[in-house]
Order: structure tokens, then sequence, then C-alpha cells
């Protein structure tokens, strides 16, 4: 099944720490030089070799899993697909109440008739709506 989401965690939003009962603005995500470095290190590939492995092989498996649907009734479905996503994104961002309001206010009461679990699903009422409701206007 097709899978559409809200990030909660994006950065300048915040988000809720429960053992602190407060909410902090989530930080740019930064990776230093030092690090930058050691990432695309041989010794980084060797160590993480099995991983790039695995997602070389699952590369090839959706690769040939497309060719065999059919390319054009792929990309046709990923364009509806993205074009889903952004209606979502329209429509749903400002009605989403996430566990934290734009503020940085503690509102985690408030969030759960809102998100499956504590910030994850966070918007699915207006998610499953807007689905359904461009579903009707599908061939």
């Amino acid at each position: 099944g097709d899978l559409l989401t809200d990030s909660s965690k994006v950065h300048d939003r915040y988000h809720y720490f429960p053992w602190l009962g407060k909410c902090l603005r989530i930080a740019p995500s930064f990776v230093s030089r030092k690090v930058g470095l050691y990432l695309n290190s041989s010794s980084w590939y060797a160590q993480n070799y099995g991983d790039y492995l695995l997602h070389e092989a699952a590369s090839l498996s959706l690769d040939k899993s497309i060719e065999a649907w059919g390319r054009p009734k792929f990309d046709e479905a990923l364009a509806r697909y993205r074009k889903l996503k952004e209606r979502v994104e329209e429509e749903c961002l400002e009605k989403t109440v996430f566990q934290c309001t734009s503020e940085g206010v503690a509102q985690p009461e408030k969030a759960e008739s809102n998100c499956y679990d504590r910030d994850r699903g966070c918007g699915y009422p207006c998610i499953d709506r807007t689905v359904l409701e461009s579903a009707r206007t599908w061939d």
C-alpha cells in the first residue's frame, strides 16, 4: 500500500520531550568537516559494507519491479502520488495539531486525537479526508 505522511520533525518546528515536559526547537541538520571526512572514508565504507550491499540489491530489485510493471505506468502513479502529497501538505499543515504549537507551547493532550501515537502519524484525519476527496476525482 501507499504511505502518505507529513513530517513531524522538521527544522524550525518544535519537538515535545515528555520527560522535560516542554518543547524544544528542532535545530537544522549539520555535519562537521571532521565527521564529513569520516563518513566519506574507506574505513566507514568497510564498516558499513553490508548496508551498502543491501541498499544496492534493494535498488536493483526496485528497478526490476518498475520495469516489470511498466515504466510509463509507474511514472504516472508516482506523479499522482507526488501531486497528492503536495495537496496534503497544502491542505493539512495548518490543520494538523502537533504536540507543540508553532510557538513552542506544549500541547500533547490536544495532539492525542490528531496523531496515531505521540508525534507519529500526526494529521491523519486531514490526510485521510484529503486522500478520499482526491480519490473521487481519479479515473
